[in-house]
């Protein structure tokens, strides 16, 4: 369990010069040199955190140190070449948790909603499930509370699962969940269910369910009215119940957003090179 160094890890930078991605031979790596390295604004080395890209700042939240789990939440400005330290999240310290920039409808400023992690157990522990966000201009964090799809009710505690934002197209803007104006922000799908009695050296369950999280227009995140929706499976073949794969989604040519799924430990206890892609349509 013991992290990467402070040379082996750090913020990498890769430069391509063929804009095509045609000659990998352009693929240039460069390590970022911070401005305050060894200031206590540098957040402790970790593995099993999450990260985003926030205007121009990669934000690094939660993981493992050597021991324990942690609830920081650092910036790392990527014109200046600083740290920062943010305001911490809401218990528990956790690992393997799932972050996602998302635009909640009539509001001006993306915001970082967090679901789910591993602190021993998996998160979250209690019913309705809470939805943790991060307002990044006030350096503050918050708690929603979505509420249940009406067929079935909240998505399960999970970790090392998916989460990304949904871009709404302008058909997106419909009737969900029988309320009008409400619209898909972001996609929660699969993930660890019950960790292996082997911890890191086996597999646990799994999930294989696809959940979107929908919001209405409000005049402010805290008023923000949220609520889950389970979304059904179409087609013949789709992923097995899997965690602990990367986060990706993008937007197509026709603005539909979907689910890029690489990878992942499967409930074998085998890691699978499998990619899949999801269309999500409403």
């Amino acid at each position: 369990m013991s992290p990467l160094d402070r040379f082996q890890s750090g913020v990498f930078k890769a430069s391509v010069g063929d804009q095509t991605l045609r000659d990998i031979d352009q693929l240039v790596w460069e390590r970022l040199e911070s401005t305050n390295d060894e200031s206590v604004e540098v957040p402790a080395l970790r593995s099993f955190h999450a990260s985003v890209l926030v205007g121009g700042k990669v934000y690094i939240h939660a993981g493992c140190p050597s021991t324990g789990r942690l609830a920081t939440l650092h910036a790392y400005d990527l014109a200046s070449n600083t740290w920062r330290r943010c305001a911490d999240a809401p218990d528990e310290p956790r690992g393997g948790t799932s972050i996602a920039l998302v635009a909640f409808p009539s509001l001006q400023e993306q915001v970082v909603i967090r679901f789910g992690g591993f602190a021993g157990f998996e998160l979250p522990t209690v019913t309705p499930p809470p939805l943790d966000v991060y307002i990044p201009s006030a350096d503050t964090w918050l708690t929603l509370t979505p509420s249940p799809d009406p067929v079935h009710g909240y998505p399960g505690a999970r970790s090392v699962c998916g989460l990304v934002p949904f871009v709404a197209s302008s058909s997106s803007s419909t009737v969900v969940n029988g309320k009008h104006n409400s619209v898909p922000v972001a996609l929660l799908y699969y993930g660890e269910k019950d960790p292996s009695s082997l911890g890191h050296a086996g597999a646990g369950e799994f999930w294989d369910d696809v959940w979107a999280l929908v919001a209405s227009p409000s005049s402010s995140f805290e008023t923000a009215a949220t609520e889950w929706k389970k979304l059904d499976t179409v087609g013949p073949e789709k992923p097995a119940p899997r965690g602990w794969f990367p986060s990706a989604s993008y937007v197509n040519p026709e603005g539909r957003t979907r689910i890029v799924l690489t990878g992942g430990l499967l409930s074998t206890n085998e890691r699978s090179g499998e990619v899949w892609v999801g269309d999500v349509q409403f």
